[in-house]
C-alpha cells in the first residue's frame, strides 16, 4: 500500500485542506474547517450511527470523477449498514 499514514485527525485534516486526498473525520472536528470552506461535506447528511465520520474534501477537488466514485460507493456502502459476519 503507496501514501501517506496519518494516525492523528489533525494531521489528516491539514492533509485534506492542503489537497492531498479526502479524508474520513469525525464531524466535530472539522467544524471550522467547513464553516470557512476550507473543506466540503461530500455526503451532505448524517448516517444513523452511535459513531460518524464525514468524508471531506478541497472545495476544488469536488468533481474529480474519481473522488465522486469514491463518496457515491462510500454512501451506497454506508446506507447499507454494517456487514454481519455469518
Amino acid at each position: 500500500m503507496a501514501g501517506p499514514r496519518l494516525e492523528l485527525f489533525s494531521m489528516l485534516t491539514e492533509a485534506a485542506v492542503h489537497g492531498m486526498g479526502a479524508a474520513l473525520a469525525p464531524p466535530f472536528l472539522v467544524q471550522e474547517e467547513l464553516a470557512q470552506g476550507r473543506l466540503v461535506d461530500v455526503c451532505g447528511h448524517a448516517v444513523a450511527s452511535d459513531r460518524a465520520y464525514a468524508l471531506i474534501y478541497p472545495e476544488q477537488k469536488a468533481e474529480l470523477p474519481a473522488l465522486r466514485a469514491f463518496a457515491d460507493w462510500l454512501q451506497h456502502e454506508a446506507a447499507a449498514g454494517p456487514a454481519v459476519p455469518g
